[in-house]
């Protein structure tokens, strides 16, 4: 929506400077178009949510399989299932802002040409017990994306996830959950001692908010919008056959910039701070307030 190459230029944003990227199951680019450009030693992972058909409920097996073995053969390092969206979220704004022409090509079945999006819901009816179900299926590391309390850090643990994705959604799902920064502190104390790697999400802005959740416990902190605002970077101009070129360029830029902008924040941020590495980044550094951060 905000750029002719989609997650393509921001892919190659994401791999001029070295960082992670995981590419949404509704985005509007194949997954082997993204990886093409890309080196293999960029940690490229799959988001997926798993679906049932909107008329029998009956769970899209065929199809979970079938973007796995997608992601396998392309390289991806990893699958970010999401665990928070049973139903979608009430978004009034969302049938007004998204054109019909945007296209998930990654919900499709080969030779199935009824097997589309529109005919699609979240399986609701998912348990803990999918995360066995989904390591039948794959060696690839599984990252659990949504987890907000200790209780499920817990079970996350127990079942075998690879990796916790501290995540509210954007605030999408729910109005009024719990901001992802505030429940970090609990889900980072629920998995010390084991190997298990805690991530984060939301609300990251400046170089400070991810000191703030490195200091917390997060392995790795990830960005939404910010990404996507740069990957508008000049798209505003006209695009004419002249500036075409100039346009797609400038989206990976922006995408580039955003996170080198990011990077300078964070490291002027550590040396305000004392911390000459990442490893001298610890919770102290962060004051914890009754009402949050």
């Amino acid at each position: 929506m905000v750029h002719p190459e989609g997650d393509v230029a921001m892919a190659k944003g994401v791999a001029s400077v070295g960082s992670a990227m995981a590419l949404s199951i509704y985005s509007s680019n194949d997954l082997e178009d993204v990886t093409a450009p890309l080196s293999s030693e960029i940690p490229l992972f799959q988001q997926l949510n798993v679906f049932c058909d909107r008329q029998t409920l009956e769970r899209t097996v065929e199809y979970t399989k079938h973007i796995i073995k997608r992601a396998e053969k392309a390289g991806l390092k990893g699958i970010v299932l999401t665990v928070d969206q049973p139903v979608r979220g009430r978004r009034l704004a969302e049938p007004i802002f998204i054109p019909p022409y945007i296209k998930c090509p990654l919900i499709s079945l080969p030779n199935d040409p009824h097997f589309h999006s529109k005919n699609l819901s979240f399986d609701a009816s998912m348990t803990w017990d999918d995360i066995e179900w989904l390591r039948s299926m794959t060696s690839l590391p599984i990252i659990l994306k949504g987890i907000l309390t200790a209780e499920d850090a817990k079970e996350a643990v127990r079942r075998g996830a690879s990796a916790i994705w501290v995540s509210n959604h954007g605030g999408r799902q729910l109005d009024g959950v719990s901001a992802s920064i505030d429940a970090l502190p609990e889900v980072v104390d629920a998995v010390r001692g084991s190997d298990i790697e805690v991530y984060l999400d939301g609300g990251i802005r400046q170089g400070t908010d991810v000191l703030k959740a490195l200091a917390l416990g997060a392995r790795a902190v990830f960005i939404g919008r910010p990404a996507l605002w740069g990957l508008a970077y000049d798209v505003g101009l006209t695009i004419t056959l002249s500036l075409c070129k100039h346009v797609l360029e400038q989206g990976a830029a922006g995408v580039t910039q955003v996170l080198e902008i990011l990077r300078d924040e964070l490291s002027r941020a550590m040396a305000l701070s004392g911390c000459a590495s990442v490893a001298d980044i610890t919770s102290d550094l962060v004051k914890m307030p009754s009402h949050g951060v």
